[in-house]
């Protein structure tokens, strides 16, 4: 009968085939002031409409280290009901 391994035999299982995603630094910002600026330089950006892929490019010119599109969006979303009304 053959012996069993011992548990100091048996090798350690491999690491995780799928790769970490490294998470974005954190930075204090002032929620109210970006998403003012963001709106402005939108506005500067498209005057007569709202083009597609906008927030791919802003992300892409911004840095995608602490901005991602999804954000962007959501700060627009948030401010231009506000800068609507005051107009």
């Amino acid at each position: 009968m053959p012996k069993s391994r011992s548990s100091r035999d048996i090798k350690p299982l491999p690491s995780p085939a799928t790769p970490t995603v490294p998470k974005r630094p954190p930075f204090n910002w002032d929620p109210i002031e970006d998403s003012i600026m963001l709106h402005s330089i939108v506005k500067v950006l498209s005057p007569t409409g709202f083009p597609r892929g906008l927030f791919k490019q802003l992300q892409q010119h911004l840095g995608e280290k602490y901005y991602s599109a999804e954000t962007l969006r959501k700060r627009w979303w948030q401010v231009n009901g506000i800068c609507e009304v005051i107009n």
